[in-house]
């Protein structure tokens, strides 16, 4: 091929490592987001929340696919621990091979009434409108597509320090991070969302979604592809 191209800053060395590809050739273009959509109304987020079961509960949200990589036992060992000083629910989207092993170990941690396991679904964006805090448990990612689009919906964000999470996110401004394997540290980073303030966890959410349009805005990628084409064609 004339190039080659990764989505993750953080696997460009390992291509280059692992001999896949010459480094001449190999170029970093993230994933864009479309920034139009608009935060749900307060009626809205309230009706959705009461469809939901949430109540006043604080509302965690995990989207991924229940696959080792993403750490779902390790996010419930921590969910555990909140659970035991915070009123707070975990919705978790997502399906995999892992999704009755899950299931059973949710059931052993005496946590079946504070988590729901959703399976698929097409409607995560609602679902981020009518959350508090979206959490990422991975032990491993390049640049999830989920933490955009937290930052589309100013959703404020608990996560594993993996990837190019730390390349994008400024810990304590718009995100929380932790070391990955660390159910404590993730317990400890929760509880922390949990105890801000809805201004403090607000302001954290508009800052993601300022680092999104910065660097993701699908619109800026797209003139960006454009230009790699164009080089090419030259």
């Amino acid at each position: 091929c004339d190039r080659f191209h990764t989505v993750s800053r953080i696997a460009l060395d390992g291509y280059v490592r692992g001999r896949f590809v010459s480094s001449h050739k190999l170029f970093y273009l993230p994933n864009g987001m479309a920034i139009e959509q608009h935060p749900l109304a307060a009626a809205e987020k309230k009706k959705l929340r009461e469809k939901l079961g949430l109540e006043e509960d604080f509302a965690f949200l995990s989207v991924g696919r229940l696959e080792p990589q993403k750490n779902h036992q390790g996010l419930l060992q921590a969910f555990a621990e909140v659970a035991e000083r915070c009123s707070a629910r975990l919705l978790i989207v997502g399906e995999g091979a892992q999704a009755n092993e899950l299931e059973a170990y949710c059931s052993k941690l005496g946590l079946s009434h504070r988590v729901r396991f959703f399976g698929k679904r097409h409607d995560v964006q609602e679902l981020m409108c009518a959350v508090d805090a979206l959490v990422i448990s991975s032990a491993w990612e390049g640049l999830p597509i989920v933490l955009l689009e937290a930052g589309v919906a100013a959703l404020p964000v608990v996560s594993t320090s993996v990837g190019d999470i730390p390349l994008v996110i400024e810990n304590g401004r718009s995100a929380l991070l932790v070391r990955p394997g660390d159910s404590d540290a993730l317990a400890q980073a929760m509880r922390e969302m949990h105890d801000l303030s809805p201004s403090e966890r607000a302001q954290l959410g508009t800052n993601l979604r300022a680092t999104v349009v910065e660097q993701f805005d699908m619109r800026k990628i797209v003139d960006r592809w454009e230009r790699v084409y164009e080089d090419l064609l030259s």
